[in-house]
């Protein structure tokens, strides 16, 4: 079974190219789609993607908090003021004690 959206695209292109008016495909919900999924693929087809979305998120954080991290405390060390996160929770925390 293919996907509902290659069907419409399939429908479209030849109903263009006969010149046959295209039928319309059924709406489908969110829920439909992953139902239908999980009947035709089973339950590693609502994983599909899995690693490949893991090794994204995965390479970002380790890329994006430590530099956010390092760059946060460069920033609120170097200038007077509330221009860090970090600064700003060291200003609150003094004034409180």
């Amino acid at each position: 079974m293919s996907s509902p959206l290659c069907v419409t695209a399939v429908l479209d292109a030849g109903a263009t190219a006969n010149g046959v008016k295209a039928v319309k495909a059924p709406k489908l919900t969110a829920t439909q789609i992953v139902i239908d999924l999980f009947k035709e693929k089973g339950i590693l087809g609502i994983y599909k993607g899995f690693r490949a979305t893991m090794l994204r998120d995965v390479t970002f954080s380790a890329i994006y908090f430590p530099l956010f991290a390092f760059l946060n405390s460069k920033v609120s060390s170097s200038k007077s003021g509330n221009l860090g996160m970090l600064h700003l929770n060291k200003q609150i925390d003094s004034e409180s004690s």
